[in-house]
This record gives structure tokens, sequence and C-alpha cells, in this order.
């Protein structure tokens, strides 16, 4: 390749009218062809050293000088194309040697030149330094001065200032002390300061002492407060506190249970927008009595139609006044009588009970014998002596129908007060159920569901004996009263099942059939006496059963059931 490249240089003619020398070079630094037209150029000419050829590639320099035997030689190489070919080109010149003098005179005139350009600005400098030196040290002589001569009369201000900082920031009672001589001249001026801040300190101790009292105040009203709201809410009274404008202020949690309220929060509404039905009727007219009678407090009794049956409420208002006789609002006071008022009017029906017996029973006898002996006496001797046996048959019939009566008015009437001893409640479901055994009707089933962590109870067991039976045999009438076809495609079940709560410290006893159920006409009056669901019965056997537990401390309700049938609850306290 190079020696192509030589032959096709060679036909190339050398420059005229050019007073330097040329060289050209491949693109590997290897010579092809020179032109020497100076024969002091053949003399000095050297190939570019490894260094040049780096500084040449990485384009940091192009020109070159060198100073050989009092000549300058100037070397000019950049790279070139030819015949697309990338080669480069040397342009080489030594100077004659009076140009080379007259240069090196030139560059070193430059050189004195410069040296002495940059003497006189090294001097100028000098002098400005130690000029300013100078009027610094003027300067600080000058302030130094002032601040010893001003430190006098400044230094009690800044003391002052300081003190003054100190007890914005809360160090009261801080003291400032005379230091030096002239602080004399603000000796009052440091009294008066110390002065105010003793007394800031004695009235921020006072001040945190009535703090502490207003804080210890607050928090005992407070735990009054609390406790006054914890009885509020814990106890069986509904309590609502209303403010002279009707706008309820407090509602404990036993009056919204008891009375029918609309739903969201009460407290700051009206009475009007909380109450509804009849206890808003009864409280509106309660309210209006007060202003027209100008009385202090009225009671009325109102009945509040829930879910679970009625409950009869008796609902006092009372007037609050202040010392200076102006009204401060109403309270309001509801207390549940439903209780009350079962236990008076079963009281009422035991005392009708008594005395129907005692007037009905004694004459029973005489009527059922005097019967018999017409009948016998009779029998035979008249000529329709059927329609004889049918009357006489008759009167026997209901004279012992109300035999059976008076007897049921009799125990209802005469209702011992309860003899409880620790007993076990499934002991007695089990003992009451060999009853059974063998005298339950076709296709009728009693099971047990008892529970085994039962805990034992102050229970009359004759008396829960009772109880059991009358809901036995209330549940088997409920089933025969559906028919034999009914139990034909669906048997009769009858299950008494106990449980234990220990959270809520009650034991319950349960007795499920899945007869006819309970009709809603009755269902709110139910334990009432004389309500019964029976054709002959007197319905006083769950009235009984009601007393009976309500006189061991006991709740009775009932449920209907979604598949048909009916479950009786009872519970009974754990104590």
């Amino acid at each position: 390749m190079a020696e192509r490249n030589k032959g096709e240089l060679n036909t190339l003619t050398p420059l005229k009218n050019v007073e330097a020398d040329v060289s050209l070079f491949s693109e590997d630094q290897e010579l092809l062809y020179q032109w020497l037209k100076i024969e002091i150029s053949q003399t000095y000419w050297t190939s570019p050293s490894f260094n040049e050829w780096y500084q040449i590639k990485s384009k940091n320099q192009i020109w070159f000088t060198e100073e050989l035997n009092e000549r300058i030689v100037y070397r000019y190489i950049r790279p070139v194309s030819l015949n697309n070919q990338q080669m480069f080109l040397e342009v080489y010149f030594a100077a004659p040697p009076n140009a080379s003098g007259a240069i090196s005179e030139i560059i070193a005139q430059g050189h004195n030149t410069r040296f002495l350009t940059e003497s006189e600005d090294l001097v100028r400098g000098y002098y400005l330094i130690i000029f300013l030196l100078m009027t610094l040290f003027i300067i600080f002589v000058a302030t130094w001065l002032a601040f010893y001569l001003a430190r006098g009369f400044v230094q009690p201000i800044e003391d002052l200032a300081l003190a003054t900082q100190r007890v914005s920031e809360g160090e009261l009672g801080f003291q400032v002390k005379l230091q030096g001589p002239l602080d004399k001249d603000f000796a009052l001026l440091m009294k008066s300061f110390n002065s105010m801040s003793r007394d800031l300190l004695e009235h921020q101790i006072a001040l945190n002492k009535t703090t502490n009292n207003l804080q210890e105040s607050h928090r005992t009203l407070e735990s009054h407060i609390r406790f006054v709201e914890l009885v509020l809410e814990n106890i069986t009274t509904g309590v609502m506190s209303l403010d002279v404008d009707g706008h309820i202020e407090i509602l404990n949690h036993t009056a919204k249970q008891m009375l029918q309220l609309k739903p969201g929060g009460e407290t700051g509404k009206h009475y009007r927008d909380v109450l509804v039905d009849e206890s808003l009727d009864k409280f509106e007219e309660m309210v209006e009595h007060i202003e027209t009678e100008k009385e202090r407090s009225i009671s009325r009794n109102l009945l509040v139609h829930k879910k679970d049956g009625p409950v009869e409420v008796s609902a006092t208002l009372l007037l609050l006044q202040s010392s200076e006789g102006k009204s401060a609002g109403m309270v309001c006071v509801y207390n549940n009588i439903t209780e009350i008022q079962r236990l008076q009017r079963a009281r009422a029906w035991r005392e009708v009970a008594r005395r129907i017996a005692h007037e009905i029973k004694n004459p029973l006898t005489p009527i059922q014998l005097s019967a018999e002996r017409i009948k016998r006496k009779y029998a035979g001797e008249v000529s329709d002596d059927v329609a004889l046996h049918q009357s006489t048959q008759t009167i026997i019939n209901e004279v012992q129908q109300l035999k059976r009566m008076v007897s049921e008015f009799s125990n209802f009437a005469k209702i011992p007060e309860s003899n409880p001893q620790m007993n076990d409640l499934n002991q007695i479901i089990r003992n009451t159920l060999h009853l059974y055994h063998d005298n339950m009707p076709a296709r009728i089933s009693l099971t047990t569901e008892l529970s085994d962590t039962l805990p034992k109870l102050p229970l009359d067991s004759e008396q829960m004996r009772r109880v059991i039976i009358n809901l036995v045999d209330n549940s088997i009438s409920s089933i025969e009263k559906k028919g034999t076809l009914s139990r034909i495609f669906s048997q009769g079940k009858i299950i008494i099942r106990t449980r234990h709560f220990p959270d809520l410290n009650i034991i319950s006893m349960e007795v499920e059939d899945n007869g006819t159920g309970i009709v809603p006409e009755i269902s709110d009056y139910l334990f009432e006496p004389y309500t019964t669901t029976k054709e002959h019965g007197t319905g006083l056997g769950l009235t009984i059963v009601s007393q009976t537990v309500s006189d061991h401390n006991g709740f009775t309700r009932f449920r209907n059931l979604e598949t048909g049938g009916v479950c009786f609850t009872i519970e009974l306290p754990v104590t």
C-alpha cells in the first residue's frame, strides 16, 4: 500500500514560490514524500517525535517551535486527504540566523517588558496593602477607644435588656447587679427593675396556687359530674332534663329504652322532635297543666307499646326554679310500673278468687248430691226417663266443672310464699318429667337438652315443679289442638332445655313446642288472670307460673317461633 502511494506521489511536482520545505506522511506516520529546498533544512530536519505525533492526533497542538544552534525552526503539521487517503502534511521552515537573533531579542524585550509591567503592578499592590493595613489599624484603635469609653454606659443597658429578655421568657424574679463604677448612674433604674421582677414572681406564685386550686376544683367537679352521669345511666329510673325552652339536656339510657324515641341523637333537640305517640301527648299535657295551674309537679301514667309487649310507665314532671324564683327548666322522671301494676292486679285477682272460691265452693256439694239423689230416686218412675237422666247428669257435670274452677281459684288465691333452698334445676326437671314417661299422648315426644355446667340456685322445688307441669301441659294442649291428622304428618315435639350465661349471671329454662302458638290478640295479656287459649281453661296457669318465677326474682317471657309453636323462657339470677 505504501509503495503504491509513493509511486503516485512521484508524479507530483515540487511547489514553486514556497520558501518552506514540505513533507507528507501516511496515516501510520510513515514518511511518503519530502521536498527539502533549503539546505539548512536538510541538516536540522528530523521526523516528529512520538509525543508530537500524540499531540497532533489529539489536536492539542499543530504548530511546533524549536531553537537549534541560534536558529528558530518552525514546524506546522495538519491532516489532509489525498486520493481518498488520510495523510499528514508538514511544512518545515528554518529561520535565517539574523532573523532568529532579531526574534530572540524581540522575545527577550517582551519578557523584560512583561517583567517590568508585572513588577509595577506588584509594587502598586504592596503600597495598597500597606495603606489598607494602616487604615484598618486606625479604625481598630478608634473603635477600641470608643468601645472602651462607651462600655461603662452601654453595659448596664445591655444587662437590663438581657434581664428583661430572661424575665419575658419566664425567669421571674431575676435580679440585675451593679458591675462597674458607671453602673451607679443606673442604680435607680436597676432597683426599680429588680422590684418589678420580684413582684412578678410573687404574683406568678399566687397565680399558680389559684390555678392549681381551680384545676383541683374542676377535677372534683368533673368527678362528681361523671359520678352523677354514671348513676343516671345505671339506675332503673328514666330521667329527662330540659332547659327553659324545652330542649333536652340529659336523657339517660333507661329513659331511651322505656320510651318510643325517634332515631338519632337526642341531646340538644326539642322534646317534640324526640318524643312520639302517647309519651309526647302526655308530656305536653303535663307541661300545659304546670303552666296553667302554676304547680311545681304533676304525675301521669302512660302506656308505651313495644315489640315485646306494652309497658306501663309512670311519668312525673318537676319544675325547676332558681333561688330567685325564676324557671331553670324541667325534669321528667319515668318509672316502669308494669310489674307493680301486674302484681297489684294479681293481688286483686287473688282476692277475687278467694271470695269466689269461698262463696261458690260451699253450695256445690249439696247441689251435686241433690242431683244424684233425684237421679236415683226418680229413675224409672217418670215418663221421660231419658230427659231426667240427661238433666241430672248435666247438673253433675257442671258442678264438677265448677269444682275444678273453684279449686284453681283456691290454688291461685293461696299461692304460698316461696321457701327457696339450694337445688339443682336439672334434677327438678328430671324428677318432674317422670310423670310423663308413660302418659304422653300418641305421637308427641318430650325431650330434654340440659346444660352440664348449670350452677345450683335457691329454688322452691315444689313451686318450680308446678311451673314445669303447667308449661308442659300447655304445650301438650297446644299440639293436640292441631288435631290427630297433623301429628300423623308431623310428630308433636316438646323440648326442655337449660343454659347458663356466665357473662349475664343468669340461667334460663326454655319449654319449646311445635303447637299452634299464641294468637296476637292475647299476647299482650297472656300472663294476666283468666287469659287462656283452652276451651275450658281457667286462665290461671300462666299467671301462677309468672307469679312463682317473679317470687324467685326471675322473669318469664315467650316468643312465637317462625316454624310454628311457641317457646316459653324463664330466666333466674345466679346468686
